[in-house]
This record gives structure tokens, sequence and C-alpha cells, in this order.
């Protein structure tokens, strides 16, 4: 499912977005590895760890379409790709 969220700043659109991953289902081990292999491409990974909590990725309104969804001169995973799982 998705979510957008839509109101004025400062209204608490973001915090509501961080909160929302605490009441989701702990992630399955399939979610931790391909959650884990996205952000090891992206060179995200820490030493040796798989990611355990799910991904809350808040990109900033003025990100460019290759950001957003990848791409760019040196091929990378964006914003979406990122929030996979989240």
């Amino acid at each position: 499912h998705n979510l957008l969220f839509v109101g004025s700043p400062g209204s608490g659109k973001t915090m509501l977005a961080q909160r929302l991953i605490t009441i989701m289902p702990p992630m399955s081990f399939n979610e931790m590895l391909e959650t884990s292999k996205i952000y090891s491409i992206c060179g995200k990974l820490p030493a040796e760890q798989l990611i355990s909590e799910r991904p809350c990725r808040a990109p900033h309104h003025t990100i460019s379409s290759p950001g957003l969804v990848g791409g760019g001169s040196t091929p990378q995973p964006g914003e979406i790709s990122l929030a996979h799982n989240g």
C-alpha cells in the first residue's frame, strides 16, 4: 500500500511517516535480504550486516528525476528503490 501525506509545512507529515513504520510487522528474512541488497549496491550497507528495520526515506522536494527513480551517469538506485519494504 502507498500513502501520500498532504498538508501545510510543519503539520507533522514526516513525523507521522517515521512513526508509521514502528507499527508495521517486523521484516521477514527475505525482506531483509532484498533491502540489504539494494543498500549494498549503493554502498550504504553497514559492514557485514543486514538491514533489519524498515527504511523510512524523506527526499527533499527539489530532488531530481534520476535521484528519485534511479539512474544517472553512474547508475544507482533512487529513493524509490531505497524505500522498498519501508
